[in-house]
């Protein structure tokens, strides 16, 4: 498997941007998450690379660079409030690499029960006899 997945994201802050963004969401499938609040930061647009061994089904954690932790990033994530005096409606979305990660998401099964992770091969988990399902 990969080391890491590069991915970029694009954000928006004017209708028009957000009305692109609408077109990549339905072009690309991508998975809305509203927020009342911006709680994961702005994101950076940019490239950013993601490890591929922890995904999970509706986001993806960034590996640190420059100083910092990492981002936890959705594929489209908007913001439905108004912090900081910005307007409400901007926010930011994955414009590549979806496609890759998805890819991965359907080679890995965890199970329900424990969290544990596997690849395709496995049918049950070993901690606790239960099924295991795709992330």
């Amino acid at each position: 498997m990969k080391k890491t997945i590069k991915i970029y994201v694009k954000q928006f802050h004017t209708p028009e941007e957000k009305a692109e963004a609408q077109k990549v969401v339905k072009e690309k499938g991508l998975q809305e998450f509203n927020s009342l609040s911006f709680q994961f930061g702005n994101i950076p647009e940019g490239e950013h690379e993601i490890d591929p061994n922890y995904l999970f089904s509706n986001q993806y954690n960034t590996i640190g660079k420059d100083g910092h932790n990492g981002y936890r990033i959705f594929e489209y994530c908007e913001c439905l409030t108004v912090p900081h005096a910005r307007p409400a409606g901007h926010g930011y979305y994955i414009a590549e690499g979806i496609e890759e990660l998805r890819k991965v998401q359907k080679q890995q099964l965890i199970c329900g029960y424990c969290g544990k992770r596997y690849n395709k091969k496995a049918r049950r988990c070993s901690v606790r006899p239960a099924w295991i399902r795709h992330i």
